[in-house]
Parts: structure tokens; sequence; C-alpha cells
């Protein structure tokens, strides 16, 4: 599995659009499983695209979509992810 960054490696992304990369923790509740199946769970690498709006704490708090208008201060497609799962943050050039 990749090493996660920091909060003091993610926090200079703030208010700019990028694709962060992350390991998503995996469950299952689908009744009982064998020992084998059980054993063989693991993270299941993610990304998603937005712009980071804070990194706070142990999260970092990213938007899908915004609203358009300058002085908009309206999000949506928000998700909050744990530092310690981020694996990559790339900056991406929108023109």
């Amino acid at each position: 599995m990749l090493p996660s960054l920091t909060q003091a490696e993610i926090t200079p992304y703030t208010g700019k659009m990028v694709r962060i990369d992350w390991m998503d923790p995996v469950g299952m509740a689908d009744g009982w499983t064998e020992l084998e199946e059980a054993l063989g769970l693991r993270p299941l690498p993610c990304f998603t695209l937005g712009v980071i709006l804070r990194v706070v704490d142990d999260c970092v708090i990213i938007a899908g979509s915004g609203g358009v208008d300058e002085d908009s201060r309206e999000y949506g497609d928000l998700n909050s992810i744990p530092t310690r799962c981020v694996t990559r943050v790339q900056e991406l050039h929108v023109p």
C-alpha cells in the first residue's frame, strides 16, 4: 500500500482544482464469510476530482461542484476524506 500524505503536504492545495488519490476502507456485511475470503479484504484505491475547501485536523474536505458566480459560497458533491487515506494530490489546470 502507498504511504499516506501529511496534513502539511496537502494544505498547500487548498482552493485548487485537484485529483486526490486515496484508499477507501472496505467492509463486508453480507453474512458469514470464510476465513480465507475475509483475510483477502484490502482497501480499494479511489480518486476524487474537485476543489479542496479545507484541510482540518485529520480530514480533507473537497467539493466536486460549486456555484459559478464569483460571490457564490455554495458547494455540492462534498466529501470528507481521512488524511491518512490520501496517497497523492495532483493539481489540475483547467482553463
